[in-house]
């Protein structure tokens, strides 16, 4: 999951710098399949962001970030530092 959200904040990314630099007209975004609107509202995003906002320029963290005001934004329930230590070590045997 993290890997495609990756993906796809690169392409937004180097979407919003070409629009930016006048090689792409305003609307791109939207009209290439990046209106995404609130998106911290989406759990899997709100859980993945606190990593994923280090590895995107500031204009897209401020895209993401105003995209979705601070009361809509969903608190993440996952531990994900727990399920990747499970996933990539193996389920612990219970003593």
């Amino acid at each position: 999951m993290e890997r495609i959200f990756t993906a796809d904040l690169r392409m937004l990314e180097t979407i919003q710098l070409q629009v930016e630099q006048g090689l792409l007209p305003p609307d791109a975004t939207a009209r290439l399949g990046y209106n995404w609107g609130p998106i911290l509202s989406n759990p899997a995003m709100a859980c993945l962001w606190p990593e994923l906002r280090t590895q995107v320029g500031p204009s897209l963290r401020k895209f993401i970030e105003d995209s979705t005001p601070e009361r809509d934004r969903l608190p993440c329930q996952v531990d994900l530092q727990a399920l990747r230590d499970e996933s990539v070590l193996g389920r612990k045997k219970k003593e």
